[in-house]
């Protein structure tokens, strides 16, 4: 298998690309003369690719409904092309699924992050800002990502303590937290988030630090900040511990 971060330095340099911005994932696939179609595909398909020889070819559903997704169907099918060189499917359940058991899947989706949310540029703007949802919004804006990718990859790469919880009806459906070293007693299942989903849309507010841990510690502050998708009618808690 090749190294799906050796190939994006590769891309980087040959295709001169700024990582301080949005890369144009589709010019990107047309320079590399990879055929790009837009069609319709089975129903929970977002998008396909196909080698064949030289010939290479990546198909995105007509479905698709908005630009971050499409980029990352496009930065997934690319890697699997890539990395893979074979026949793959990107459907609606890998999209919406936050850790996979499926190998290939996995180096897919690492490389299309890679690619869209390069770690280096990132971890500059983490680590000269404040973290909050203001600043992850504007990450995800500079890079035409989705809030909750974006959100993911920050916690993925910053250095202080922080929870990322999405939840509904006082039910977590999933949750990503940094490597932060103070996480020890988390106590995720069961926390009662109906006080939050009452409020909806909550500005960051200092709370007590045993209503996200099992044992409270007179050393650290707790902050939550939380976003209501209203058209879902789910939300995304932000929990920062100081």
């Amino acid at each position: 298998m090749n190294n799906p971060y050796k190939i994006i330095n590769e891309l980087i340099y040959e295709y001169n690309l700024n990582t301080k911005e949005a890369i144009d994932i589709e010019n990107l696939i047309k320079k590399m003369n990879i055929r790009l179609v837009i069609a319709d595909l089975p129903l929970g398909v977002l998008g396909a690719c196909k080698v064949e020889g030289l010939k290479r070819m990546i198909v995105v559903s007509s479905n698709v409904y908005n630009e971050e997704q499409k980029r990352f169907t496009l930065a997934h099918e690319l890697g699997h092309i890539l990395i893979h060189r074979g026949t793959h499917y990107f459907s609606k359940e890998d999209f919406n699924i936050i850790y996979t058991n499926k190998q290939k899947e996995d180096e897919a989706d690492r490389f299309a992050v890679e690619l869209l949310l390069p770690k280096s540029s990132i971890i500059t703007i983490i680590n000269e800002n404040d973290v909050s949802f203001e600043l992850i919004k504007q990450i995800a804006q500079r890079y035409k990502m989705s809030l909750t990718a974006t959100a993911i990859r920050v916690a993925e790469l910053i250095s202080e303590n922080i929870i990322i919880i999405y939840h509904k009806n006082n039910f977590i459906k999933w949750w990503y937290k940094s490597n932060g070293d103070i996480f020890f007693y988390e106590k995720y299942e069961g926390i009662n988030l109906t006080r939050i989903e009452q409020e909806k849309n909550i500005p960051s507010r200092k709370v007590e630090l045993n209503l996200w841990l099992s044992e409270d510690e007179d050393l650290y502050s707790c902050y939550e900040e939380t976003i209501y998708f209203n058209k879902l009618n789910e939300y995304i808690t932000l929990v920062q511990i100081i």
